[in-house]
């Protein structure tokens, strides 16, 4: 899970957490007295105050950096809502004058310090600006008499992916000699492919499926699912040959797995990518906010 994420989980979890007892500030509050707030205490909290207490839970000392951190995340939110205010930690000016603009589009009384109840309106208006992330499903091999499945994403054992976002269903019927193997894949950009491919059965037994495909030009197939041990396998080998002169002819193993794990390094890896090239100012304050909580975890 990339930083960013997995701050923002952190302030999802916090949220769900009971913050005002009148006289004395959240942020002044023990883990106990903040946790026995009821909820409509907590809908009139502070959000810096409330998240400061909660993450940093019994450890006092922290919380001047998990205010630093809920900050820097309202920031995020904001400016992912397209408001002029650049994430930093900093509780600035211009972070009050975003949050007054929210304020105002949601009705709310324009103070500049948004309230826990304010809250879930702002992650669920920024989650709508946001392109929605692909879960892949888990993977699973199984069979029966006369049939086997088996379902998840192809990553190779001994090379690299170049779509890793992809899922399979592959469905075997004993009686056709025939297994279809249907594959949901996103490449350039956020375009959906889906194909299908049949691979013709040559061994089945108990315990193990295998079958075959030769029908591209240049590359043939190799399909095993091992019923016992609840595997799938897929070997690829190049032929050779002309026209078929920048296809790998060394054998290529591929395995089937979970996708969940696929697409959250995906994901996390594009985000770094984007990070580098942002404004270096968000990337340096992303650094020193995310650093400093760490080592004080640590």
């Amino acid at each position: 899970m990339s930083g960013l994420c997995r701050l923002r989980a952190l302030f999802v979890v916090a949220c769900l957490w009971p913050g005002l007892v009148s006289g004395k500030s959240v942020y002044d509050m023990t883990e106990a007295e903040f946790r026995a707030l009821t909820e409509a205490q907590v809908a009139s909290s502070p959000l810096l105050d409330a998240m400061a207490v909660a993450l940093a839970e019994k450890d006092q000392a922290r919380r001047p950096q998990a205010r630093r951190m809920a900050a820097f995340l309202l920031a995020s939110l904001l400016q992912d809502l397209k408001y002029p205010v650049v994430p930093t930690g900093d509780e600035s000016p211009a972070l009050a004058a975003a949050v007054r603009g929210f304020q105002r589009g949601i009705g709310a009384p324009q103070t500049g310090v948004l309230l826990m109840g304010e809250f879930q309106k702002l992650t669920d208006a920024a989650e709508k600006m946001r392109p929605a992330r692909i879960s892949l499903p888990s993977a699973s091999v199984s069979g029966g008499t006369g049939y086997a499945r088996a379902q998840g994403t192809w990553v190779f054992e001994n090379d690299s992916q170049g779509y890793p976002l992809q899922t399979s269903q592959i469905r075997c019927d004993r009686q056709e000699a025939r297994c279809e193997e249907t594959n949901a894949q996103v490449s350039g950009g956020n375009i959906l492919f889906l194909t299908n491919d049949y691979y013709a059965v040559s061994k089945w037994t108990e315990d193990e499926v295998v079958a075959e495909n030769d029908a591209a030009a240049c590359v043939s197939y190799t399909l095993t699912l091992n019923l016992r041990k609840q595997e799938a396998h897929l070997f690829r080998r190049g032929k050779g040959g002309k026209g078929c002169e920048g296809i790998a002819t060394k054998p290529q193993i591929l395995r089937l797995v979970g996708g969940y794990k696929i697409a959250l390094e995906y994901y996390e890896k594009r985000e770094a990518e984007g990070r580098h090239l942002a404004n270096p100012d968000y990337a340096k304050a992303f650094e020193s906010v995310m650093g400093a909580w760490k080592d004080r975890k640590e």
